[in-house]
């Protein structure tokens, strides 16, 4: 309206000016004077009425949804009922755990059990990983596999944020002293949700070598990286359209990571998120003197993949928190100072509190739980955008002293257009600035509940429950799968069959294998 009356104040304008050119005092001339000066009083009237309007509306609705979230948080329904539904799916996330519970799996109490070792997976500056498989003599096929992580602790060996009892370096104590690394998995292992963390199943401390050797569980899915960087098709770096016209949709022209598979990954990095935070799911009841895990190097190397869950998203392999090397714990009154630790990890992935010259709203903020949600953002955007971390080593993002560079990019076109509103809008939430501009855990998980729940709102199209046996379920699924390929030394294969003994001799087993 307003637009309209502006076009008839111009209008009116024109026509009076070109009729006092023409003839003064002439009388259609004096109306459309009259005219004009009616047609702009009435807009400049509704402009200004419109203005307040809109700012009371504006703050209204501000209140709305700030209402709206602190009812969210204040919710414990949805992570109540994901507590009963996650332990109730632990016991079935191994297909061989319950073949033979005289032994237990690992046991060698019957002398038909033997280690075969080992593989090496990787490595870098911190430690290498190495696999190990143990063999049913009896049937020749594999009955566990375990992955040992040999940690440097070199690194870390004077900086007492990494230590449960002062760094060995600094004190000289040897005694009751535990990596922060190794205190995280014994904090997380065996609780509701802890699925969603990559298990430590035995330890082996070796400080007088600086070592520790990690025995942890084998994720047969690789990591997030593999899966990007993989002949998948999913690196955006071999997208040239999506690199030449960012601002254009190309999404039908290249393959994007399937959104049930984005929200699958979503929700397991946020139950991994609240235990860390809590240590249970459940928000009432949780330990008063837990110490607060903050994990500090989210980053898809360090996503990795493990056997499906068969009651969520049964078609994928479930997303696992791995790699706490970097991590501290936070108990309630640390009185530690968290600005001398030292920005560490993959920079381009650190939040901004992790940058320890950095003040975030003039306060030198302490890291927490926020800066976990940080890292689940990072490596959700990774998943979105297709690339390894918010930018390209060639590519600038953050430029912590420009307040307009401070906030994350906005996804090109092509993620625009293929992810829904609801996943985008709570990825990029989750990367703010301010650390208490972001998210809580709780709320994401709920959001997350309530956009992958069969329904109207359904943006995962059904697949979050739907059980593969379903007969509708391959139809469905058939347009959202992800090329994992297979597990090659899945248990119950034949040893022969996976390649393993061709390529590496048996080795003498670590004691601390006895022990898994």
């Amino acid at each position: 309206m307003v637009r309209v009356l502006r076009k008839v104040d111009l209008r009116c304008g024109q026509l009076w000016r070109l009729r006092e050119k023409e003839r003064q005092g002439d009388p259609v001339g004096t109306w459309l004077r009259d005219l004009l000066d009616a047609a702009r009083t009435e807009a400049d009237s509704i402009d200004d009425w419109m203005r307040r309007e809109l700012s009371t509306l504006r703050q209204k609705a501000e209140k709305r949804a700030k209402a709206l979230e602190e009812a969210g948080d204040d919710s414990d329904d949805d992570v109540e009922i994901a507590e009963e539904d996650i332990a109730a799916n632990e016991e079935q996330s191994d297909p061989v755990d319950d073949e033979d519970e005289s032994e237990g799996e690992g046991s060698d109490s019957s002398g038909s059990r033997a280690w075969y070792g080992t593989l090496y997976l990787g490595g870098g500056s911190y430690g290498a990983a190495y696999l190990w498989l143990q063999v049913d003599q009896r049937t020749d096929t594999i009955c566990n596999r375990v992955v040992c992580k040999k940690a440097n602790l070199a690194p870390i060996w004077n900086y007492s944020h990494f230590w449960t009892n002062g760094a060995p370096g600094i004190t000289d104590n040897f005694s009751d002293n535990l990596p922060t690394e190794i205190q995280a998995h014994l904090g997380l292992r065996g609780k509701p949700g802890s699925r969603s963390t990559v298990e430590m199943l035995n330890y082996n401390l070796r400080l007088e070598d600086k070592q520790a050797d990690l025995y942890l569980e084998y994720c047969p899915f690789g990591d997030a990286f593999d899966l990007l960087s993989g002949n998948y098709g999913y690196h955006a770096a071999e997208h040239t359209k999506r690199i030449e016209s960012p601002w254009e949709d190309h999404s039908d022209e290249y393959k994007l990571y399937p959104e049930p598979f984005c929200w699958a990954a979503f929700q397991n990095l946020v139950i991994a998120g609240i235990l860390m935070e809590r240590g249970q799911l459940k928000r009432t009841g949780a330990d008063p003197d837990w110490p607060v895990i903050v994990h500090r190097d989210f980053k898809i190397d360090n996503i990795f993949f493990g056997v499906a869950d068969d009651k969520s998203f049964p078609g994928y392999p479930r997303a696992k928190v791995g790699d706490f090397g970097l991590a501290i714990a936070i108990p309630p009154n640390d009185p530690r100072d968290l600005g001398d630790l030292r920005t560490q990890g993959t920079a381009e992935h650190a939040a901004p509190e992790m940058q320890v010259r950095l003040e975030v709203s003039n306060v030198r903020r302490t890291q927490s739980t926020k800066t976990n949600v940080w890292g689940v953002g990072i490596v959700m955007f990774s998943l979105l955008a297709g690339k390894y971390g918010p930018c390209t080593v060639n590519e600038t993002w953050f430029d912590w002293d420009r307040p307009s560079r401070r906030e994350p990019p906005e996804l090109d076109a092509s993620a625009q257009a293929f992810y829904s509103r609801e996943l985008v809008n709570l990825v990029m939430a989750c990367m703010r600035y301010n650390d208490s501009d972001r998210p809580s855990f709780d709320h994401l998980f709920a959001e997350i509940r309530k956009y992958t729940t069969p329904g109207a709102r359904d943006r995962a199209f059904g697949l979050r429950d739907l059980s593969p046996e379903h007969p509708e379920y391959g139809a469905k699924f058939a347009g959202h799968s992800v090329p994992f390929g297979v597990d090659n030394y899945a248990l119950g294969l034949a040893y022969d069959d996976s390649g393993f003994d061709e390529l590496y001799s048996p080795a003498r087993p670590p004691a601390a294998l006895a022990g898994v």
